[in-house]
């Protein structure tokens, strides 16, 4: 074996193996960008369709509880109070 074999390989095979080098670690970080981007583009659309459930609407109504309607013989029985009509009263102007 001559002695420039042993050295290792040449200059120019030498310049493209680093050449390849940097072309792999380039498209190794231009991939992690791009997978970034898509992830942010992601959350940041979830972000914005979801924004509306952090919100909260009340709607208060006024309701008379009429005794007539929940307890209409005035007996104070439990069970003739859950057979009342409660809709009613919430429809009731």
């Amino acid at each position: 074996m001559t002695g420039a074999a042993r050295r290792g390989p040449s200059g120019a095979r030498l310049r493209r193996r680093h050449a390849a080098e940097r072309r792999f670690r380039a498209c190794g970080m231009l991939a992690i960008a791009l997978a970034a981007a898509v992830l942010a583009a992601l959350l940041g659309s979830i972000a914005a369709r979801g924004y509306s459930a952090f919100r909260q609407t009340v709607v208060t109504l006024p309701v008379t509880f009429d005794a007539a309607v929940i307890d209409p013989g005035a007996t104070g029985d439990p069970a003739a109070v859950r057979k009342a009509d409660f809709a009613r009263l919430a429809r009731a102007p």
